[in-house]
Formats: C-alpha cells, structure tokens, sequence
C-alpha cells in the first residue's frame, strides 16, 4: 500500500492494527537509514505501521534570467523578508509576481505555502501532543508574511488549483515556485525551452539564522494487516526502498526523491542539471534532507486543519482579516470539530 504522510496517521489512530506491524518482519534494522525524521513518522506505540519512500524537502525554484533583470541576487536572499524586497524589486522592473496562491482556496491544498513556513519554523497545525497550535507565534508570523506579500501585490491568483498553476507556469506569470523537491521535474516538463533560466536552492529562513531546511511532505509503503501474505509484500518493500539501486532506478525515471540516505551515493544525485542553471540539485536537496527536520504530527485530523487553514488564508487574502485572529478564529472552529485542546 503507497501512502501519503498525511493520510497515514489517520488509518494508525482510527484502525490501529490496519497496518501489519514491519518490526516483527525486520523493519528495525533499517531505523537509521532514512532522512531525519522519517523513522517517527512510520511509528507508532512501538509498530512499525510502513517504511519510507520518499522524502522532499522545501525548495526555492526561481528564474534566474528574471531575477537577473531585476538586479537581484536569488542566493543572497537570508529571510522571506529579504524575498518580499526582491519581489518589489523584481514586480517594478519586471511586472512579475513573487509567487502564487490560490487565493479563494478551490484546492485543498492552497495552503501549502503557508505550511511550508510553519515547517521552516519547526512547528505545525499540531504538536507532538496532538493539540491544536494553529493560534501559535509561528503561525501568526507565517500568515503575515503571506499578507505582507499580498498586500504588496506580489501573489498572483492560482485560482483553478493544478492546471492553474501549470498555466501561471508556462505563461510566467511569478518568479518564484516555493514547492517540494518533486516540483523540479514538473517544471523541466512544462517549460522545457527555459532550461538553462531556472536556478533551485533551499528556501530562505522565517527569521535571521533560522533553519532553511524542511520536510514537507513524503510518502510510505505498508502492508495491509488483514493480508495472508504479508511476508512476501515485506520482502517487496525491502526490495525496492533499502536497496540503493533499486531507489537511482526510480529517480532515473520518475525524478521521486528516496528518503533513503545510501541512495545519495549513486552519481546521478550529483550530476549537474542543465535544466537548472549547471547546478547540482540532487545535492542542495541532499544536504535538507542530512538537515535535523523534526517529524510532523500530521494526526487524523489533518483533513480538518487543512480546510480550516485554507479558509482563513481566504479571509486574509481577499477581505484582509487580520492574521492572528484569523488563526485565533480557525484554532477554536478546529478545537470544536475534533475535540481537541489548543496548545497553550
């Protein structure tokens, strides 16, 4: 079974034994062979419910060629603070946006962004505790910057979810696409006469010295704890994510990060991408994912927060709410649907 960090928990809490427990089977000796974090997130109470795939950290994907134009150094930027400078600079002498987001929230993702910043500060929409931290200082700072750049008139509107971002894309529309290791070959499909424009680097840190490096999403392999066969599934995870070949295999063909560490060793994560400027991308998201990046309580809950989080950025974007209330606001509405505490 191929299952998303954000769906995982819910089958771990709601069906306990759903998932075959891999530590019997001989998952444990694998514990430190993953991206930081990763061997957390596939436990629980002691079972090992699925071993990891894939593992993508938070990336900064910009026109190079655009930021050129504008007199702006893409490396230099330290802070988001520094990329709103870098927008104003690059919207005056370019027209282009920063970036984009889907304001009125027509996908239940629109909030990756967002998301990206609360990760960056090593928080979430739950603690370890499962308790709601939606009101937290992190939270507030990240909707700000958000309603920092809207304000400036530096989001464009991805309204229309996927394929408007795949439009925004080929049209040029933004400067930067803050998304996931995975996204770098989304581009390279959608825009391949720009290679050699596009440069990828870790995105900046929330604060001044704070951490550029986050785990944003990844994905596991489990075996069903109903199935007859579970030795044979096992047998087939451990083929095909311990065996370094086996994830250069995959890479090759689908681009799909490996939370595998070992993989990393095979010279095609250090190749330099024609694509993105002559840089070596493989290896600046390598060093994220040597990075600490604490695991994420996703809970079963995950859903709700996402809908609750993308309803408030709603309310920041177009109607111009304030950020801590509105988070304030989706912290108490998220605490009445699940039951949940608030983190004090």
């Amino acid at each position: 079974m191929h299952i998303g960090v954000d769906y995982l928990p819910a089958y771990t809490e709601k069906f306990p034994d759903g998932l075959a427990d891999l530590g019997p089977l001989g998952a444990d000796r694998y514990r430190d062979a993953f991206a930081d974090g990763m061997w957390q997130t596939v436990t629980r109470k002691g079972r090992v419910n699925a071993l990891p795939w894939e593992a993508n950290s938070a990336g900064f994907y910009y026109r190079a060629d655009v930021f050129e134009a504008a007199g702006v150094d893409g490396e230099a930027l330290a802070t988001w603070d520094d990329a709103i400078d870098a927008g104003k600079k690059i919207k005056k002498r370019t027209g282009l946006h920063l970036l984009g987001i889907d304001k009125p929230a027509s996908q239940p993702d629109a909030a990756n962004f967002f998301q990206m910043l609360l990760q960056l500060q090593g928080t979430f929409y739950f603690d370890a505790a499962g308790r709601i931290t939606l009101g937290s200082p992190e939270a507030v700072t990240a909707m700000t910057l958000i309603k920092e750049m809207n304000d400036a008139g530096l989001v464009s509107d991805l309204a229309g979810g996927w394929t408007a971002l795949e439009n925004s894309i080929k049209s040029g529309t933004a400067a930067v696409l803050p998304w996931p290791t995975w996204f770098g070959s989304i581009i390279e499909g959608l825009v391949p006469k720009e290679s050699g424009k596009w440069k990828v680097r870790l995105p900046p840190a929330v604060k001044p010295g704070g951490t550029t490096a986050a785990t944003v999403n990844s994905t596991h392999l489990a075996v069903a704890g109903s199935s007859v066969h579970q030795a044979a599934a096992w047998a087939f995870v451990q083929y095909v994510l311990t065996r370094p070949a086996s994830q250069e295999a995959i890479y090759r063909s689908k681009g799909i990060a490996p939370a595998l560490l070992q993989a990393y060793e095979a010279p095609v994560f250090h190749e330099p991408s024609a694509f993105f400027s002559g840089q070596h991308k493989g290896e600046i998201f390598l060093n994220a994912l040597k990075a600490r990046s604490p695991a994420v309580n996703y809970s079963a809950d995950y859903a709700r927060a996402l809908k609750t989080v993308a309803d408030a950025q709603t309310q920041v974007l177009l109607k111009g709410a304030d950020p801590g209330r509105a988070l304030r606001n989706a912290a108490d509405q998220l605490a009445r649907q699940t039951g949940r505490e608030l983190a004090s």
